[in-house]
């Protein structure tokens, strides 16, 4: 279902995943991040965006014994520490309620996350989603690639305009000026 056009979103990538399972960003031109659908209960959708790029630090304690002095009342543990990197997860929360309506079906998207410049994750309110299942819509667009699709647009129209004799060739290329003087 690639490049489907919806009524608020276009350009987006469909894809199944089990509840658990994640899927990574970098697949489609973002950052080293998992998104993990959880759970879904009540019309609340709990996820985890796990960001594989930063990390934080902890410990792990490995006990190698324990020695109990039954006269002094206190307790002697042996074992190696050691420091531990994982990557920085947050858990989010999302209402399904005024979601997006997707162009000729009746499902509907909710945003989960959303990078600047980059990817956009919805989740899909889909009745076509197996059992066990989630649909996440993708739109991997960067905010760049819209506006250059957009531009490209404005300068196409002001070259049909000017094949059609509407306007002038310095008509033309005062507009064309303009469009790409707003860059």
């Amino acid at each position: 279902m690639a490049g489907l056009v919806f009524a608020q979103i276009q350009g987006g990538e469909r894809k199944d995943v089990s509840y658990g399972r994640g899927i990574n960003l970098q697949k489609f031109k973002g950052p080293n991040v998992d998104i993990v659908v959880v759970g879904r209960n009540m019309g609340v959708v709990d996820f985890i965006v796990v960001d594989n790029e930063h990390e934080v630090t902890g410990t792990q304690t490995n006990i190698d014994s324990v020695y109990v002095s039954p006269y002094a009342g206190t307790a002697t543990v042996t074992g190696e520490s050691h420091v531990v990197f994982h990557p920085v997860t947050t858990r989010k929360s999302i209402h399904l309620g005024n979601g997006k309506p997707v162009d000729g079906t009746r499902a509907e998207a909710y945003l989960l996350h959303e990078i600047p410049d980059g990817p956009t994750v919805y989740l899909l309110d889909a009745l076509d989603t197996r059992q066990n299942e989630y649909a996440l819509l993708i739109v991997s667009e960067t905010k760049a690639e819209k506006e250059s699709g957009q531009i490209a647009e404005r300068l196409r129209r002001v070259e049909s305009l000017k094949k059609d004799g509407a306007i002038s060739d310095d008509e033309a290329r005062k507009k064309r000026d303009e469009i790409l003087a707003n860059l």
